[in-house]
């Protein structure tokens, strides 16, 4: 049902960003601003689908999911706060080595995503300091934006009357060729290396990446 209801919905210009901050609080930084002409029942199917996907089991992999609806303040503008822990299957993950990349990324708290809800736009961002938020909402708001400074406008009026974009992925190399792995515990001294293949790197972050490429 959440995906025909979602249909129901107009979505326009998106504008996102990505980049890394420091390990101790979560490594991943993202954000995005989205046009949208209902964000209100953007939110409502949002608070739905938390719930739908809590504490649900992906291929060993549990979610568990908090929501707090207007938990934040900045400004007179409040953040629906969600919280993702991902908890991994010791036996799909003896060497603990996708919990602690999980860490690493999101931090001890898991992955926490701050949403706006505005008048005609939804703002959400992963991980980050509440000086990258407020960031966020001013770049939405049109405030110090990239396309309000001199150097921008100069370039931009150079180009193309309307901007096109094309992301190229190489899926097959990404899938086909995760990097190896040397176990030192697996590997005494004077006896063989053994090496093990990052499958968690894939994509999806499983080796069952590869019969799906197929």
């Amino acid at each position: 049902a959440l995906p025909a209801e979602y249909e129901k919905i107009r979505f326009g210009q998106l504008a996102a960003s990505f980049g890394l901050g420091d390990r101790e609080n979560g490594a991943l930084r993202a954000s995005a601003v989205m046009k949208v002409d209902q964000p209100q029942k953007v939110r409502e199917l949002s608070q739905n689908a938390s719930k739908l996907t809590d504490n649900a089991n992906f291929g060993g992999t549990k979610v568990k999911i908090e929501y707090k609806p207007e938990a934040e303040t900045y400004g007179d503008l409040k953040a629906d706060v969600m919280r993702t822990q991902y908890e991994i299957d010791p036996q799909l993950d003896p060497l603990m080595i996708q919990t602690k990349i999980q860490k690493v990324l999101y931090g001890p708290d898991g992955m926490t995503t701050r949403v706006f809800y505005l008048k005609d736009q939804v703002v959400q961002t992963i991980g980050g300091t509440k000086a990258d938020v407020e960031a966020t909402l001013k770049a939405a708001q049109g405030q110090n934006a990239l396309g309000q400074q001199p150097a921008f406008t100069t370039i931009r009026q150079q180009l193309l009357p309307q901007a096109n974009v094309i992301g190229l992925i190489d899926v097959p190399g990404l899938i086909a060729k995760p990097p190896l792995v040397r176990l030192p515990r697996l590997s005494p001294e004077g006896g063989a290396t053994v090496w093990a293949k990052a499958e968690f790197l894939n994509p999806a972050g499983s080796v069952k990446d590869r019969p799906a490429l197929g």
